[in-house]
């Protein structure tokens, strides 16, 4: 009895899977209809799409493609077969292409997405990453070059690079100003070639660098350190694009006061032992205790001559 129940059991297990998988099929076939629907006034994008869901991929390659080229199809057509070229080529195994075809989709519409409820996680999956890299390289990024200290004897000159590879940016501001002043001053920022707005036609990438001399006398006489703020601004058609800091969280930067280090006091050198009061001291006792007269002889290298009878020398030989 228990081998004919799991008989049964596996039979219509796998009844149910393959039901699950028709239904599946199905609600795919159903869903790339109906996402479509509007579109099909196109001829050549429904023969594509019925390809696709045949998985006929070689020749719906070859429709989707003319989709692109042909004069009837609008923008939307275009997308919808750039993306179904995207999926054909993910499933082929061709990653290279499918990036291709979808960063030529994100080119005509940057905010297109792919619906992760909708779409395969295989497709969403190799999606995102393209799209979050396409998004990335279209922001403008400012790099700060300063230090966050330096001396007050030290002129301020500050630093910053700007890239921009879509050229939008045709506008750069720095506002700075001594932490508690009321208002920041307003500086606008041009490159070594002049204004930014004149190089923003060319189509190829731009990395720019400013420079800018905070005047001296900015954080008047002052004994002690100080806090300097800014932050920096880039915009296009009217639009921030990018900033470097805020008004209310500036970049801040430490002006510091040098101490001054008082030199270590000279120990001057004592005279030599043999000139010593204490020195001469023991000598006499020790001549006079001798009974005998003493005659010191100093010889800084060579040896001294015998002494005479009667004599007592004394020699110092300093190395």
């Amino acid at each position: 009895m228990s081998n004919l129940r799991v008989a049964l059991l596996g039979k219509w297990m796998g009844c149910l899977l393959v039901w699950l998988f028709v239904w599946g099929v199905a609600t795919s076939t159903t869903a790339h209809a109906q996402e479509v629907k509007g579109l099909t006034t196109n001829p050549l994008l429904r023969q594509g799409l019925a390809l696709y869901n045949e998985q006929k991929y070689p020749q719906a390659i070859v429709v989707f493609k003319q989709v692109l080229g042909w004069t009837g199809s609008t923008k939307s057509h275009k997308i919808e077969a750039l993306k179904f070229l995207g999926f054909i080529h993910i499933v082929l195994g061709k990653g290279k292409a499918a990036e291709s075809y979808f960063l030529r989709i994100l080119n005509m519409s940057p905010k297109f997405d792919l619906d992760s409820a909708f779409y395969s996680p295989k497709f969403v999956n190799f999606f995102v990453p393209i799209r979050n890299a396409f998004i990335k390289s279209r922001r403008v990024q400012i790099i700060n070059l300063n230090p966050k200290e330096l001396s007050i004897r030290k002129s301020l000159l500050l630093k910053f690079k700007v890239k921009d590879n879509l050229r939008r940016a045709d506008q750069f501001a720095l506002y700075y100003r001594i932490q508690g002043s009321l208002q920041y001053a307003k500086r606008r920022l041009k490159d070594k070639n002049g204004l930014l707005g004149k190089a923003s036609k060319s189509k190829a990438p731009a990395v720019y660098e400013f420079m800018y001399q905070v005047p001296r006398g900015l954080g008047g006489l002052r004994e002690g350190a100080y806090l300097f703020e800014y932050y920096v601004v880039a915009a296009g058609n009217g639009k921030i694009l990018a900033n470097l800091g805020t008004a209310k969280k500036p970049v801040q930067l430490k002006r510091t006061f040098p101490i001054e280090k008082e030199p270590k006091p000279v120990v001057k050198a004592g005279p030599p032992f043999y000139q010593t009061w204490w020195f001469w001291t023991i000598v006499g006792v020790g001549v006079v205790g001798g009974g005998a007269a003493a005659a010191v002889a100093i010889v800084s290298s060579q040896p001294p001559a015998a002494p005479g009878v009667g004599s007592a020398v004394i020699t110092i030989v300093r190395e």
